[in-house]
């Protein structure tokens, strides 16, 4: 038998397929970051708990998709895992939305900041992932669509296409 034809080639289509689906993922989610970094040291809006929880889906999908880079795809588990955290974060979002559709519902400082606080990443990086705001905050409009809402967007999108990139294995 020919030795040759039992190795798979290192940037065959699929992999490169799923390469680039993982570096928009990647993009993706550091840009969403970069920006949420923005907004709370140069413009001065206070994250609030939902917020923060959102970043760790955003900082998943980054772990997730560097990963996918380095391998050329993820096994069964970490993408079940991946889109997990993207179910969750993308709920909180779609929660975070609901919370501003509501004039009268507040979370501001209760046990959900206490918890988020209380977790070793605000104590190791407090610019990231520290909670100060209050969830009802009127918040600016971009492009016209809210901060919360151009969250849900991303980590529905993201959440889909780790989805797809899992069924088509």
């Amino acid at each position: 038998m020919n030795r040759k034809s039992k190795v798979k080639p290192l940037f065959s289509r699929r992999v490169k397929t799923h390469r680039l689906a993982y570096a928009l993922l990647l993009i993706l989610s550091t840009a969403s970051l970069g920006a949420a970094w923005y907004l709370q040291n140069v413009k001065d809006l206070a994250p609030c708990p939902l917020c923060i929880m959102q970043r760790f889906g955003f900082w998943a999908f980054a772990l997730f998709s560097v990963m996918g880079l380095i391998k050329g795809h993820l096994g069964r588990l970490s993408s079940v895992v991946a889109i997990f955290s993207g179910v969750c974060a993308t709920g909180v979002a779609a929660y975070h939305n609901w919370v501003l559709m509501q004039p009268k519902t507040e979370c501001g400082i209760d046990p959900v900041q206490n918890v988020v606080n209380q977790l070793p990443t605000a104590q190791w990086w407090p610019d990231m992932f520290m909670a100060t705001g209050m969830c009802g905050a009127k918040l600016p409009l971009y492009f016209g669509v809210s901060i919360p809402q151009w969250s849900l967007v991303v980590l529905l999108s993201s959440t889909l296409i780790f989805l797809l990139i899992l069924l088509k294995k």
